[in-house]
């Protein structure tokens, strides 16, 4: 959980820097986020299907991709369903829709059906952005 009284003393290591200034040339909108999560999923590791909290998060959200490929799992409220892959070395932009109307999730499985890959033992490294609404 993210505390806005009680912010870490520890700010976002310098070495993303040439990613933020890499996101700024190709996103028009792009702001640098202060705020970075770095998740780790082995084989056979999923996520729960979920919405990302609307508080203390702004309206996008950046899921860079530094791992194997991988399918995430998407369902709208009305019952929709896309699967939807996730290639190795992406950056995944959630806004508006996406961000807010649909979950989205990872099948704890070592083998995507829809992409028909063997997933090759390698870690699924997620690096998450956010800005954190003041």
């Amino acid at each position: 959980d993210v505390d806005l009284h009680s912010p870490l003393s520890q700010k976002i290591p310098q070495q993303c820097d040439a990613l933020w200034e890499r996101l700024r040339s190709h996103c028009i909108d792009f702001r640098i986020p202060d705020q970075l999560t770095v998740n780790k999923y082995s084989p056979g590791q999923g996520i729960p299907s979920h919405v990302d909290r609307h508080s203390p998060f702004g309206d996008t959200i950046l899921s860079l991709s530094l791992g194997s490929s991988v399918v995430m799992d998407w369902r709208h409220h009305s019952g929709k369903y896309v699967p939807l892959e996730v290639p190795a070395r992406s950056l995944l932009v959630m806004q508006g829709e996406a961000r807010y109307d649909w979950q989205h999730g990872i099948q704890p499985r070592t083998w995507d059906p829809v992409i028909e890959i063997r997933k090759d033992g390698g870690n699924e490294i997620r690096v998450i952005t956010n800005d954190v609404s003041q």
